[in-house]
């Protein structure tokens, strides 16, 4: 009886200490956080829209190119102007990788910023254009690279 309980007091202190090895743990360095930052970005810029066909998101004249289907879903969902025949099914797919209403609003607005910032600068390097004509006069395409954020992870 005696050996049982010493036993049990050993398990009991070993269970403690690992415990406190884990709170005293050294925590994260700002790049060991960014690589799993970037982790969680590619493993929701990995998913494939679930929507049949192939959608193509225009900005006035030009073509625009994603890297990431999930960027195009919150640029399609994002775009006020212009009523996306499936843009119901781009919320709820969205939904269903967690981003919140407010999450793609702000990641549709970087998006857009981006593709008017490309086209602000297409606007300075050439001196026939400018705002009130670039839409007559530009076309082409815009490729944007990767950039939406994942989704905050959602509190149980």
């Amino acid at each position: 009886m005696i050996m049982g309980l010493i036993e049990k007091q050993t398990k009991q202190i070993k269970e403690m200490k690992l415990m406190m090895e884990r709170l005293e743990s050294p925590r994260l360095t700002e790049t060991e956080l960014q690589i799993k930052k970037n982790l969680l970005i590619e493993s929701v810029h990995s998913n494939k829209s679930p929507i049949p066909g192939d959608s193509k998101p225009r900005f006035g004249p030009m073509e625009l190119n994603f890297d990431s289907k999930v960027d195009e879903a919150l640029y399609i969902v994002f775009n006020e102007k212009l009523k996306s025949k499936a843009e119901s099914e781009f919320l709820k797919w969205l939904s269903t990788l967690e981003y919140t209403q407010e999450e793609m609003s702000l990641e549709g607005g970087k998006i857009k910023e981006f593709i008017k910032n490309s086209v602000r600068d297409r606007i300075k390097a050439d001196p026939k254009l400018s705002w009130s004509n670039w839409s007559e006069e530009m076309s082409g395409n815009i490729d944007i690279p990767q950039m939406g954020s994942e989704p905050k992870p959602k509190e149980k």
